[in-house]
């Protein structure tokens, strides 16, 4: 199944106001459900003028957050992942919820022979910032891109 008919059995909203370009998108808890959020990121960042490798840089942030919230928390109460998006002038925030463990999400140092470990560690390389907020309903992984000087102003 393609990206384009998955993104069909997703639920995804999206908005644009005065500049500004702020969607989210309730996905299952599956590892299979990246591909939607990446096509979905990487067509919202293109679309409202990020050049292609800001773009693909997002992309990749957003896999890497919904990935670790894949294996290593539970789905919100709804069985799913909530995928949220904030693009304006400024750059962009993208943010992956969970059911949250209430451990701590910090990054960590993987070995050479290490298969697993890196996210937070590409994340923290690609992003501007980023950061983890926990409430009773789950725990929030974000990050925040500023937009360089090659961002075309969208229509």
């Amino acid at each position: 199944m393609n990206s384009q008919s998955m993104l069909g059995r997703a639920a995804l909203t999206a908005a644009a106001d005065e500049g500004s370009v702020v969607g989210s998108l309730w996905v299952r808890h599956v590892s299979a459900s990246s591909a939607v959020v990446r096509e979905a990121i990487l067509t919202a960042l293109l679309e409202a003028g990020a050049p292609v490798d800001e773009a693909h840089d997002g992309a990749l942030i957003v896999t890497e957050l919904f990935g670790n919230a894949v294996r290593h928390a539970p789905a919100l109460a709804s069985g799913h992942l909530a995928v949220e998006w904030n693009i304006d002038d400024s750059g962009y925030l993208l943010s992956v919820t969970d059911g949250g463990m209430h451990l701590p999400v910090r990054r960590r140092e993987a070995g050479a022979s290490d298969t697993s470990g890196r996210g937070l560690a590409i994340i923290d390389a690609v992003a501007d910032e980023w950061g983890v907020s926990s409430s009773d309903v789950g725990t929030t992984v974000w990050a925040r891109c500023k937009a360089s000087s090659r961002w075309q102003q969208s229509a």
